[in-house]
This record gives structure tokens, sequence and C-alpha cells, in this order.
């Protein structure tokens, strides 16, 4: 769903609402428009009971991802299961994430702590339409 308010889009994914920046939007996602195939990581997820320092991680875990050479973007929602999938330009890139140090103790934290079930899905994209309604 697109607002008509200049600063922000509202997107939302079964009940979840995220509130997007128009600029951190279309710059992140301008960079996979009309470009060369990427890669899409999809992390599919379900919650343990115990979730504390979860969503702090997580926050930490995106800004780092953004950080990193050959990231693109990153797009995510939760309900009863979690979906986040990170956008890459190699598949170096993404080991590369996978095996940075930061992300390492959040992956043994979400083993041990916040995760009962995830898997993990790597995907070459190698084109891509999408729909905005006025």
């Amino acid at each position: 769903m697109r607002s008509n308010n200049k600063n922000q889009d509202s997107i939302t994914y079964d009940g979840i609402l995220k509130q997007v920046q128009n600029d951190d939007f279309y710059k992140i996602f301008k960079n996979m428009k009309n470009n060369k195939p990427y890669y899409a990581v999809i992390f599919t997820s379900t919650h343990s009971e115990n979730t504390e320092g979860y969503t702090d991680m997580a926050n930490q875990m995106e800004t780092l991802a953004k950080a990193q050479e050959g990231f693109l973007g990153i797009e995510g929602a939760r309900d009863a299961i979690g979906i986040t999938v990170s956008y890459w330009e190699s598949l170096d890139a993404i080991k590369n994430w996978k095996q940075q140090s930061d992300h390492l103790v959040a992956q043994q934290k979400g083993r041990q702590n916040w995760y009962n079930w995830y898997k993990v899905r790597i995907c070459k994209v190698e084109r891509e339409y999408e729909f905005f309604k006025d």
C-alpha cells in the first residue's frame, strides 16, 4: 500500500506495517532495478519463547549488513513465521557476510536462544518487476 505522504511509504505484509523513508527505499532498490542479475538470501524462521535481545541484535545486524561490500537491500516481515530477504551483488559478498565476526556471534545466539527453526535459501535473481497502486 502506498501512502500519499511524500516522506514515507507504508508497506503492509499480512498485518505487519513497516514505515520506510522514500529516499532510503528508492536508493536501496534502484541499485537492483535494470541491473545485472543479483542474489537473494531468503531467511525463514520461527522464534522460540525467548526473544530477549533479539530486536536489538536484528537492528544491529541490519546496520552492519548495510555497511558490507556488495549489499544491495533488505526486506522482511514477521508474524508466526519470519521472512527476511537480503540482496547481494555476488555469492562472494554473501559468503563474506556469513563469515563476518559479529554476524557469527548473532548466528550462534540465534541458534541458542531465539529460533526454534530456520531455513536459508540463496537464489539468483535474473529479473524483477513491481506494481504500485497510486
